[in-house]
């Protein structure tokens, strides 16, 4: 499915982009669910991002739980890490433009607003 991007996900990405996904689930001999969700992201310049995941669920048991942390005990910091890491990268070394959709989002309410007003 499609929509144009509605939501704010990456301040350095314009709110003119039109997002394509597609979500596929598969079920699995053992009676668990694979999910690939892929995402395509456009706009007047052309596809600007092409990502996915794929995913196989396990049950969700105090040994499963168990495992997952202790084979995988810094995830959450080393994601944060990476994010943080490439929003500098392309801030302060690739000079890419930071957008402030908070201030956009108020100034159009502000026009939402006056147009109001000037219509009555």
């Amino acid at each position: 499915f499609c929509h144009d991007k509605d939501f704010h996900v990456s301040p350095f990405n314009p709110i003119d982009q039109l997002y394509r996904w597609q979500v596929k689930v598969k079920q699995q001999p053992d009676n668990c669910l694979q999910v690939r969700i892929a995402i395509d992201i456009s706009d007047e310049r052309g596809e600007v991002l092409k990502t996915g995941i794929k995913m196989s669920g396990v049950p969700m048991t105090e040994a499963t739980v168990r495992d997952s942390l202790r084979k995988n005990p810094l995830m959450n910091m080393t994601s944060l890490t990476r994010i943080y890491w490439h929003a500098f990268k392309l801030y302060a070394i690739k000079k890419v433009p930071y957008i402030n959709y908070d201030e956009k989002l108020a100034d159009s309410k502000q026009q939402q607003a006056a147009n109001k007003k000037n219509s009555v």
